[in-house]
């Protein structure tokens, strides 16, 4: 017995020996030298569980296929916080919006590592970067934005839209801002135009409800998807305006309980993408709304979805569990699956 208990010592101390001086760390996805500099992918956004606060960010690598999890606390021994919410990449560095925790947390693009923590709001959701050195910040329980300078991170100045907005997206020298959440107004059906030089409202423009999402054309056209409402109030619709907010085109969803939503373009920006379940194509010059899907759902739940060099979509599945991120060519040919955190549900490409 005595001698049994040496030996299974003697074979623990000599595992332990080899482990600490192995040259390879035993989880390369848990190191503190990550760098992202000139590497070929994108980041995922995972929103993580309401008040559970295990928001995250994934790194997934194009050419070598590796999944680098949760790189905001490898860097910074952190958790990122309570709902992730969008996230934009500017020049060195990558600013993190996240929700439910009232806060921005702006970190070096290279690594993630810490540069501030912008605090303060109420639910942050959407920013906007102008080209004069600031940043326009949405909030779901502000009737307002935040105008943020982006050297110093403080707030300059809020602008009163009198409704809460979402999505911005700038079209010329005019922010446009969606009126989405009926949180604070049942007319949830508005976009607020804004002068992006003298932070002035401009006008409102009445919409069909919830208006969720927007992109720009190659002809400085501005698209906005309005899914029609949580409980399928209106018709939805697809807009097409001019960036003075004059509607040019208007097409309606057929069919009952549609719910389209995640608007985006593609680099040229001559074909646009949405969910309605299954994921949807049209070129700008169409006419009518596509009837068929370009990618199936295949009882798979897209939830986020980017239409970049891939088309990058996201499966939270039951929102219990981590979830899938799908990488498609632009043909629609699935190419990888791989898991994500919880709830993933934005990407960036590291441009």
């Amino acid at each position: 017995m005595l001698y049994k208990k040496f030996f299974y010592f003697f074979c623990f101390s000599l595992v332990m020996f080899i482990s600490a001086c192995s040259n390879e760390p035993e989880n390369p996805e848990n190191t503190s030298e990550n760098n992202f500099s000139g590497r070929r992918g994108f980041f995922i956004i995972n929103e993580g569980l309401f008040q559970q606060g295990n928001a995250s960010i994934d790194f997934y690598d194009l050419d070598t296929k590796e999944v680098i999890h949760d790189v905001f606390f490898t860097a910074n021994q952190r958790p990122l916080g309570d709902v992730a919410q969008s996230l934009n990449k500017v020049g060195n560095k990558i600013w993190i919006v996240v929700n439910n925790s009232g806060k921005i947390e702006i970190v070096k693009s290279k690594n993630f590592e810490s540069i501030m923590t912008l605090t303060g709001f109420a639910s942050p959701r959407y920013l906007l970067f102008h080209k004069n050195g600031k940043a326009y910040l949405s909030d779901l329980y502000k009737e307002s934005l935040y105008v943020i300078d982006t050297l110093t991170g403080q707030t300059i100045k809020e602008i009163s839209t009198g409704k809460s907005c979402e999505y911005l997206i700038e079209a010329g020298s005019h922010i446009f801002a969606l009126n989405w959440s009926s949180l604070n107004d049942s007319l949830n059906n508005t976009l607020t135009i804004i002068d992006g030089l003298a932070d002035s409202v401009v006008k409102s423009v009445i919409l069909t409800k919830e208006p969720n999402s927007a992109a720009i054309d190659k002809n400085g056209h501005i698209w906005i998807l309005c899914s029609g409402g949580f409980f399928f109030e209106e018709t939805p619709a697809l807009y097409c305006m001019n960036p003075q907010g004059e509607i040019l085109k208007k097409f309606e969803f057929s069919g009952n309980q549609t719910y389209p939503t995640r608007l985006c373009i593609n680099p040229s920006h001559d074909t646009l993408f949405y969910l309605n379940k299954d994921v949807y194509r049209m070129g700008i010059m169409e006419n009518d709304l596509p009837q068929l899907p370009f990618i199936q759902s295949n009882n798979k739940n897209f939830y986020g979805l980017n239409a970049g060099n891939f088309i990058l979509l996201s499966d939270p599945l039951d929102y219990q569990q981590n979830g899938n991120v799908y990488v498609y060519s632009r043909k629609g040919q699935l190419l990888s699956t791989f898991q994500a955190g919880m709830v993933p549900s934005g990407f960036q490409w590291n441009e």
